[in-house]
């Protein structure tokens, strides 16, 4: 929770002015301070109970008025901040007030991914999601990171720039030039699924309010159907009977099964 408190700084009297109000916002049992750039005298500012009391001086109005606004825009940017960064940063609040906080149209394409895969690694503490989803997700961060120092030669690409050259650039890069582990190019229907992993990193994004829209959406690769390879009954009956209790996996796997016996018919 975040709390804000407007005060005169005394250390700072300047004759005809009075003194400075400064707001001190604490956050996470952290705080930091702020100029109002309004100056009081004493006497006025503890007769008026700090511009809370009715006000009859134009110019204290005015305070009031700032003041308010300057507590609206702070309690703004914490609820914000509060939807993709459970570790809130009091001096973030403040940066971010000031403009000195890269604003999140700013954001590069990495930066979106660490926020998505933030919040994943907690639903993986969780139980909710798996390591192994996790490590896909970090998976392809990686690699988008690698791709954009192959072809634009720096550590970070501005989301909002993304358009079907990247995208289509992006999907080249994995097929071919990539190299992991020795091994150089990834299979069409790996490439595929990661672009799928790409899409939901961006779909987060957009529920978080963060970007408007989803550059990956135009992409149109399709996953490439072999001849399917059917389980034996026995197999299937192990996979039926095998005891799970993770209710998520129950259900994957009931999906399965159904799946299987759809297309094995």
């Amino acid at each position: 929770m975040i709390k804000l408190n407007f005060y005169l700084k005394s250390d700072k009297l300047k004759a005809n002015l009075g003194y400075p109000i400064f707001l001190k916002i604490t956050c996470t049992r952290k705080s930091t301070t702020l100029s109002t750039g309004k100056w009081i005298t004493k006497e006025r500012w503890n007769s008026t109970n700090k511009l809370k009391n009715p006000l009859k001086i134009d110019k204290e109005r005015n305070y009031k008025i700032a003041l308010d606004r300057i507590s609206e825009g702070i309690e703004k940017i914490y609820y914000k901040l509060l939807k993709t960064n459970e570790n809130i940063n009091v001096v973030d609040i403040k940066n971010k007030f000031t403009g000195k906080l890269k604003k999140f149209t700013e954001l590069d394409v990495i930066e979106l991914f660490e926020i998505h895969n933030k919040h994943f690694k907690k639903m993986v503490e969780q139980g909710e999601r798996t390591k192994a989803s996790f490590q896909k997700y970090e998976r392809a961060k990686d690699l988008v990171s690698n791709f954009i120092k192959y072809k634009y030669r720096n550590k970070s690409f501005p989301h909002n720039c993304i358009n079907n050259d990247f995208i289509y650039s992006l999907e080249s890069y994995l097929k071919y030039e990539s190299v992991y582990k020795e091994k150089k190019g990834i299979a069409n229907n790996s490439v595929v699924k990661y672009f799928k992993s790409f899409i939901t990193v961006f779909n987060y994004a957009i529920k978080m309010e963060i970007i408007s829209k989803n550059p990956f959406n135009n992409y149109d690769g399709k996953l490439v159907i072999e001849d399917a390879v059917f389980l034996t009954q026995e197999e299937l009956s192990r996979i039926e009977n095998k005891k799970i209790s993770n209710e998520r996996l129950n259900r994957a796997r009931d999906i399965f099964l159904f799946y299987h016996q759809c297309y094995e018919s």
